[in-house]
């Protein structure tokens, strides 16, 4: 459907930087083993790419990423998911990376956790949508602790 000036465009995408303690990573070393790459190297790249959202499901607000760059791709799921994965978990596998917004089980390799809220159901807080872009940004636990429960901002 076009509007009366014929621009059927999307609206433009939005650029989200999301703070990532890489610290809070239970499955790097298993990343690592996988890639042949050191930890600092996963981060390194992990962090130098922008990532699209190219779909928002599997638990609300959970984006989907992608993709990685090649040098972080192909890592399988883990052989038995886990029991429970707590928010803001940062995972990856195969060609993408995501962001667990709510305590749930998955079986994604776990590089880090970011502190803010990326989800809030009761409030309909939802702010990443299909087409925008995420950067992430190392940061470490003391940051993490100061930034805890905030939410991810809009970008100015």
């Amino acid at each position: 459907q076009c509007d009366s000036t014929g621009d059927s465009r999307p609206p433009l995408a939005k650029e989200f930087t999301v703070p990532v303690c890489y610290e809070m990573a239970p499955d790097l070393p298993r990343v690592c083993e996988h890639t042949g790459l050191a930890a600092d190297d996963v981060i390194r790249l992990h962090t130098a790419a922008a990532f699209t959202v190219y779909a928002v499901g599997f638990v609300p607000g959970f984006p989907y990423l992608g993709y990685l760059p090649a040098e972080l791709c192909g890592v399988g799921r883990l052989p038995s998911p886990r029991v429970r994965v707590e928010p803001g978990s940062v995972g990856l596998t195969g060609r993408q990376t995501g962001i667990y917004p709510l305590p749930r089980p998955g079986g994604w390799n776990l590089i880090g956790r970011t502190p803010l809220t990326i989800v809030d159901v009761a409030a309909g807080f939802f702010p990443l949508r299909v087409g925008d872009v995420v950067r992430f940004a190392r940061i470490d636990e003391r940051r993490f602790r100061e930034l805890d429960g905030e939410r991810l901002a809009e970008p100015a």
